[in-house]
């Protein structure tokens, strides 16, 4: 067991297990990987879709707070961006330009918060709102842009089909990340010979993404779904489509 694991284990055992316990159900961690924590819920909360909904709220709340250090790549902190800004040689800040797809009203809202932080530390926004058609072109496929907000995901859940874009030579990668090393571990992690040792090298690279802000992850957007009371087994995956293999009836 990982040190990262035990201080996980001793978070849920002391703020998330006994609330559990308190109605009848129990929880276990399936598997940690890739910085996301996979749990199993057990006895009266197993099945249900909204005791997943409301652990998985309290589950990331107590971490969140008790381990800051795992979660909080980036954290909020103003000073520290006038700090960096001056060293960059702009002391009084400068003028940007974030275009934003507008058919996505959260994307709208996220862009308007993302530049009230930004104002707040001297840097003069203008949030560009562009139809889809028009941001497609000419901030996907043209590369014309200064700064952009918009949903990234993948059309498989593999590791391939999300970091290969940011590849220095892939038409997806669109923030034209270019990083020789990042370049090299990728042919290393398609060429590995076992499972394992792809995973190690995948991972690698998402560490190398997040310490070069390849691009700022903000959030993953609620997704909500309603079930009749006679129905379990839907399960939530990170891609765009649900598979409903899996749904069945309870009495």
């Amino acid at each position: 067991m990982s040190e990262e694991w035990k201080q996980i284990e001793a978070v849920l055992d002391e703020k998330v297990r006994p609330s559990l316990r308190a109605h009848g159900g129990e929880l276990e961690i399936d598997h940690l990987e890739d910085g996301v924590l996979y749990i199993k819920l057990l006895g009266q909360c197993a099945g249900c879709p909204s005791a997943d909904l409301t652990n998985e709220t309290l589950i990331e709340h107590e971490l969140t707070a008790a381990l800051p250090e795992l979660v909080q790549k980036y954290p909020y902190d103003p000073a520290k961006a006038k700090e960096l800004l001056a060293q960059a040689g702009y002391p009084n800040g400068f003028d940007m330009t974030i275009s934003v797809p507008s058919n996505y009203q959260p994307h709208m809202d996220t862009a308007e918060v993302v530049a009230e932080q930004l104002r707040a530390v001297g840097v003069n926004v203008t949030i560009q709102p562009m139809e889809w058609g028009v941001w497609h072109e000419q901030v996907y496929k043209g590369r014309d842009f200064q700064a952009t907000l918009v949903g990234l995901d993948a059309s498989a859940m593999t590791a391939r089909a999300l970091l290969e874009r940011f590849t220095s030579d892939n038409a997806k990668n669109f923030v034209n990340y270019n990083n020789p090393d990042y370049d090299a571990l990728f042919t290393q992690a398609i060429n590995a010979s076992d499972d394992a040792q792809q995973a190690e090298v995948y991972k690698q690279m998402e560490t190398m993404l997040s310490d070069t802000a390849a691009n700022l992850y903000i959030q993953d957007l609620a997704d909500l779904v309603a079930m009749r009371q006679n129905l379990a087994g839907l399960e939530f995956y990170p891609i765009y489509v649900l598979d409903l293999s899996t749904v069945h009836f309870v009495k």
